[in-house]
């Protein structure tokens, strides 16, 4: 056995697993072998996906980006009545940690509450968007209170926090929140 691709699958993996992202982008293009062995979302947490127009939803989809962890929204490009479609999609991906760039989306006062939070109360750094209703962060700070992802909270916009009742803004900030 004097060929790399003789050892075990799972020696390979973790060989490209010690790889930096640019090794890694190469390595996967040597043999059909390699490629296969690519597509281990393991390996690709560290990618980091830019979401402008809505076509560019389906690089989510790609199996090696399963276990993504953030997202870069580009909103210039994201019509509103598309932003809830973007929430549906990062829903399905549970080990999105970041999401930058909504703080610019209009739209996001258009997604369903109960989405908007399932997606958001599972981030650890949370800026609350000026494009938030009351109704979405009075049911974001009831469902923080309870449990929550979020380990640093900023707020820019102090409009909507009069809806908090304080002893549910207490509880909640006080789940591990460093605000």
């Amino acid at each position: 056995m004097n060929h790399i691709n003789g050892l075990p699958r799972e020696m390979l993996l973790h060989i490209l697993e010690l790889l930096g992202p640019k090794d890694l982008k190469t390595a996967v293009q040597v043999c059909q072998l390699w490629r296969e062995l690519g597509e281990d979302p393991r390996l690709w947490t560290w990618a980091v996906v830019r979401i402008g127009p809505m076509k560019d939803l389906q690089k989510v989809n790609i199996e090696r980006l399963r276990m993504l962890q953030e997202i870069k929204v580009e909103c210039i490009w994201l019509k509103e009545s598309k932003v809830n479609e973007l929430f549906k999609v990062i829903f399905k991906i549970p080990t999105v940690k970041k999401i930058s760039g909504l703080d610019a989306c209009q739209g996001v006062s258009c997604v369903d509450p109960q989405l908007l939070v399932s997606v958001i109360n599972r981030l650890e750094k949370l800026s609350l968007w000026r494009f938030l209703t009351s109704e979405q962060m009075e049911l974001l700070f009831s469902v923080m209170a309870e449990n929550t992802n979020v380990k640093a909270l900023e707020v820019s916009d102090t409009h909507h926090m009069s809806v908090i009742i304080p002893v549910v803004f207490a509880a909640a900030i006080s789940n591990n929140v460093e605000v």
